[in-house]
């Protein structure tokens, strides 16, 4: 199993140092200039420099072996990186794919690098960043994505942006500390008061809902 997320705008200052490359490393310097990269030269832990809503949710009282063993599972998306494991060093960068021309390339790249790794895909991400793996996939491939939902009073369902990044992070943060590699356990998600439900799901969706605070 391998989970994608989406990379967040929001950036630590002086996250933890590392100097592990991505794999796409050389490959993604040959699009890269000068103004799109910060004066820092120092790279940083990815999982500690990415710093948005979904981030902080994932991070949230886990320890070094967590991530650790989450750097076997996790894999985030960049439209500058390609593909970020958690403990890969990385600079703080300003690009996503809305840049044009940025789909085309990274090709299927992406999607070739994950689906070597590992049959199923559980897609966390947007669709901004999970398409670059979606618009590649062909049957023998089992990418499942992930979606998060509040009920009202009135049992409607309501998602939103908030919504989805607490939610993925929370899940990641779920599948770190209870060590899960079998995704049929994911389905066993209960923080924030989440349930899986399955009348919503299918083998290629799956739909987590919680009540509204």
């Amino acid at each position: 199993m391998r989970i994608i997320i989406s990379p967040s705008k929001e950036m630590s200052k002086e996250p933890p140092i590392s100097n592990r490359l991505p794999e796409f490393i050389d490959f993604a310097k040959e699009f890269s200039t000068g103004e799109e990269l910060t004066e820092d030269l120092n790279r940083y832990q990815a999982i500690h420099l990415y710093n948005g809503l979904q981030f902080r949710y994932l991070r949230e009282g886990l320890s070094e072996d967590d991530f650790l063993f989450l750097d076997d599972y996790l894999r985030v998306i960049s439209a500058q990186y390609g593909v970020v494991k958690p403990m890969d060093g990385i600079r703080h960068y300003r690009r996503d794919f809305t840049s044009k021309g940025l789909y085309k390339a990274w090709g299927d790249k992406i999607y070739q690098s994950l689906t070597k790794e590992s049959s199923l895909v559980l897609n966390l991400a947007s669709e901004e960043f999970g398409k670059t793996i979606t618009r590649y996939a062909t049957p023998k491939d089992r990418i499942v994505t992930v979606s998060f939902f509040e009920k009202d009073e009135n049992g409607k369902l309501k998602k939103h942006a908030s919504i989805s990044k607490k939610g993925r992070g929370q899940l990641v943060n779920f599948i770190a500390r209870h060590r899960i590699t079998d995704s049929d356990f994911v389905k066993g998600f209960d923080d924030m008061g989440y349930q899986y439900n399955e009348t919503n799901s299918d083998a290629s969706k799956w739909v987590f809902i919680r009540p509204k605070d």
